[in-house]
């Protein structure tokens, strides 16, 4: 019997030649232990750069209070007067307060609280009447009857109804109402007498379809003429749908204009409010301490408090230097709107505002965060004018969303009230004036201004001919 010799294939050997040649590689690389200095570049945030960032983006009321709680730490430094009290930086007699809100109103448990207390002194359900009272929510509604809340007050369904029914005799009317039928059912008695029947039974009956603006409708299916209907929808409109809002409503900050911004004979002129309240330096006396005094830790102490001082007040000097290049450069990129308001906002974004400034973008986003400005045309916001370019047809200039908005609003307002413009026709309406704007980018600029649809809008009759 023949011996067979075994002869290695040529595949097997390519891959042990394979094999050969990765562990070369491996054992040429250098996994030997060595120390190397390398030189690079990064940006670190020191304490003192995220002190200078918190400072410029603070507003007037906030940096008030930072430096209040600065001057207490510090013994360098003393404050006096307030962001109030200072006029504004060659600027004494500038505007004052653009927009004042109540101080302190009450809340809408308290005036409940005060009627139940006053009327239904004696009422068996008086006591869990003004638990409830409690209970009502940013609208001034209750919420229905459920087995948790019968456990929560210990209460049975009838219990509940009756304690319901003292706080609903309550004013504002429509208050402790379960939905918005129900509240505007506790309101129709405001309705007047030749229209509170068919008010009622809208509100009752047919609140999605007087929502929808189906006029034609439900004239024809209640049988009533289509003015008489559209004096009961108004009528209904006058009611109060969230009487919980007027007392419950967050207490809106006051405005104090951070730039000024004037016409003068050459020009504008802009002006930055004082917002160091009189934070003042008393560096004499302490710092004369500090270098006299033998103990290491008292020097030491004083000389960080000198420091962090001095870092605090250029830090406040800053500040006003950025707000006052960002106020020249609103004179150089929108004059139009200085005089005209937000329907002549050229469009401008925070990068825009950066490369003209030639500073970084999140340094002017910072500096822009709560800040007012006051110009000719009116006091606003400073963020609300940086504002998207949309796309222009026929080579005219490109337009921003803020003056796109202020058209709409202006185009809605002078409409015809029998045929109100339908979101289609005020993008119609945009591209014949030379901006390309969608339906839905309509409809969302439309939302944002709180203005409802057209079916909403429209009206059967003017209210001038009264049915």
């Amino acid at each position: 019997m023949a011996k067979q010799e075994n002869k290695p294939c040529a595949s097997n050997c390519a891959g042990d030649e394979s094999v050969r040649r990765a562990w070369r590689e491996v054992t040429a690389v250098d996994l030997s232990f060595s120390v190397q200095q390398v030189q690079t570049q990064r940006l670190a945030m020191t304490a003192q750069m995220r002190q200078a960032l918190h400072v410029l983006e603070l507003d007037r009321e906030a940096l008030a209070e930072y430096l209040s709680e600065a001057a207490t730490r510090n013994v360098f430094l003393e404050l006096r007067g307030s962001p109030r009290a200072s006029g504004g930086a060659g600027h004494r007699n500038g505007p004052a307060l653009v927009e004042t809100f109540p101080a302190a109103p009450r809340t809408l448990a308290e005036v409940v609280g005060q009627q139940l207390r006053l009327d239904f002194a004696r009422h068996p359900a008086v006591a869990l009447a003004l638990r409830l009272a409690d209970d009502l929510d940013d609208r001034g509604y209750l919420d229905p009857y459920s087995a948790a809340i019968g456990a929560r007050f210990r209460c049975t369904a009838a219990d509940y109804e009756a304690a319901v029914r003292l706080i609903q005799s309550c004013d504002p009317a429509g208050v402790g109402a379960r939905n918005l039928e129900e509240c505007l059912r506790l309101q129709v008695h405001r309705v007047p007498d030749d229209l509170r029947a068919l008010a009622e039974y809208l509100i009752r009956h047919a609140l999605p379809a007087v929502a929808k603006g189906q006029w034609s409708h439900l004239a024809r299916q209640m049988r009533v003429p289509q003015p008489q209907l559209q004096r009961a929808v108004d009528a209904i409109r006058q009611l109060n749908p969230f009487p919980g809002r007027d007392y419950q409503m967050d207490l809106a900050p006051r405005l104090w204009p951070d730039i000024w911004i004037q016409r003068t004979d050459d020009g504008y002129a802009v002006a930055v409010a004082d917002t160091s309240g009189g934070l003042t330096f008393t560096a004499g006396e302490y710092l004369h301490i500090g270098r006299e005094t033998e103990d290491g830790e008292v020097r030491q102490y004083l000389s960080r408090m000198y420091r962090e001082a001095r870092w605090l007040h250029r830090c406040i000097v800053q500040r006003g230097a950025t707000l006052q290049r960002i106020g020249q450069a609103l004179v150089e990129l929108q004059p139009e709107f200085l005089e005209r308001g937000r329907s002549a906002l050229r469009p401008m974004t925070l990068r825009d505002l950066a490369v003209h400034l030639g500073m970084h973008e999140s340094t002017i986003s910072r500096a822009v965060r709560h800040k007012v400005v006051a110009v000719p045309a009116g006091t606003f916001e400073l963020r609300s004018l940086c504002s998207a370019a949309l796309p222009a047809l026929g080579g005219t200039a490109p337009v921003s969303a803020e003056a796109v908005k202020q058209q709409i609003r202006q185009w809605v307002a002078s409409e015809d009230p029998a045929h109100p413009l339908t979101d289609a026709h005020l993008a119609e309406k945009l591209a014949a004036s030379g901006t390309k704007v969608s339906r839905r980018t309509v409809a969302k600029y439309r939302d944002a201004l709180g203005i409802p649809g057209a079916p909403v809008r429209r009206r059967a009759v003017s209210c001038d001919e009264g049915g």
